[in-house]
């Protein structure tokens, strides 16, 4: 079996759908990277002007993060059955 031959049979095993996960893992931990100094530069004013502990805050932050993980699992399963475009317009309706 040649080099060749290996190369052919490593291609045909790699499922492509993994780079799409890898990709998407990699969004995902960028936008934390880029929102969390954002937010700690916006604590100060949240806690003076609403009167919120940073505990409070930083809490809210956890738990619709905890939320936004666990309804994912959902979300893709409609996306998949229903399609992106029918899942976009109830986003917007919701959203609106």
């Amino acid at each position: 079996m040649g080099i060749g031959n290996t190369l052919l049979i490593i291609r045909k095993r790699f499922f492509h759908g993994w780079a799409i996960v890898v990709t998407a893992a990699l969004a995902g931990i960028a936008m934390v990277v880029a929102f969390n100094p954002v937010l700690a530069v916006l604590m100060k004013p949240m806690e003076a002007e609403m009167g919120w502990s940073r505990a409070a805050i930083s809490g809210a932050m956890s738990v619709g993060s905890l939320a936004a993980g666990l309804l994912s699992v959902l979300v893709g399963r409609m996306v998949d059955k229903r399609g992106a475009r029918s899942m976009v317009a109830l986003a917007v309706a919701v959203m609106g």
